[in-house]
C-alpha cells in the first residue's frame, strides 16, 4: 500500500467516475526504452491498457554516457571476458551481487571522467560525435515506443527523470 503504483490506485479511485482503476507497475529495473518497447508490444498489449506512465532515461542514459567513452586499448580487442560458474549463478541468482556490481561500474565510471561534465570542465578523451549518436539513438528509440502506443490510441503521460535524495 505504499508503494507509488498503489498510492495513485488510490488516489484515482477518490474520484467517482474512476471507482475501477486498476495500477500495474510493468517497469522492470535495468531495462532502456528498447526492453520496454519490446515488452509493450510482446506482454503489455495484452492488458489492453487506458494509458501508460513512462518514466524512462536513467539506464539509457548510463549507456549513451559510457558509449562516449573511448573503448579501452586492450591486446585482444573483441574477446568475450572470462567469468567464473559462481559468477553467473550470482549476476542471476542475487539481488545484492547486482547492486555491488552496478555501483562498482558506477564508480569506475566517474575515475575515468563525466561527459556529462560542463564542456570546460570534461575529461580528455570524450567522443562528442558518439555521444550525439547515442543521443539520437535514444530520440529515435523514445519516438519508436510513442507511435506504438499511438498506434494502439494508448495515451502516453512522459515523465520527467528525477532524482531521489535520501530515504524519505
Amino acid at each position: 500500500s505504499a508503494t507509488w503504483p498503489a498510492r495513485l490506485e488510490q488516489s484515482l479511485r477518490q474520484d467517482a467516475a474512476l471507482t475501477r482503476v486498476e495500477v500495474v507497475n510493468a517497469g522492470v529495473s535495468g531495462y532502456g526504452v528498447r526492453q520496454d518497447l519490446a515488452r509493450l508490444q510482446s506482454e503489455l498489449l495484452e492488458f489492453k491498457p487506458d494509458a501508460l506512465l513512462f518514466l524512462q532515461g536513467h539506464n539509457d542514459l548510463f549507456g549513451l554516457l559510457a558509449s562516449a567513452q573511448p573503448a579501452p586499448a586492450t591486446d585482444t580487442p573483441g574477446a568475450v571476458k572470462p567469468f567464473s560458474s559462481a559468477t553467473y549463478w550470482l549476476e542471476r541468482n542475487s539481488l545484492l551481487y547486482s547492486k555491488l556490481a552496478a555501483r562498482l561500474g558506477v564508480i569506475r565510471f566517474r575515475r575515468r571522467g563525466d561527459p556529462a561534465a560542463p564542456d570546460g570542465e570534461r575529461a580528455q578523451g570524450v567522443d562528442e560525435a558518439a555521444l550525439g549518436r547515442a543521443e539520437e539513438r535514444f530520440r529515435q528509440h523514445v519516438r519508436s515506443y510513442l507511435a506504438v502506443a499511438q498506434a494502439h490510441r494508448i495515451p502516453v503521460f512522459v515523465l520527467p527523470l528525477t532524482h531521489v535524495m535520501g530515504v524519505n
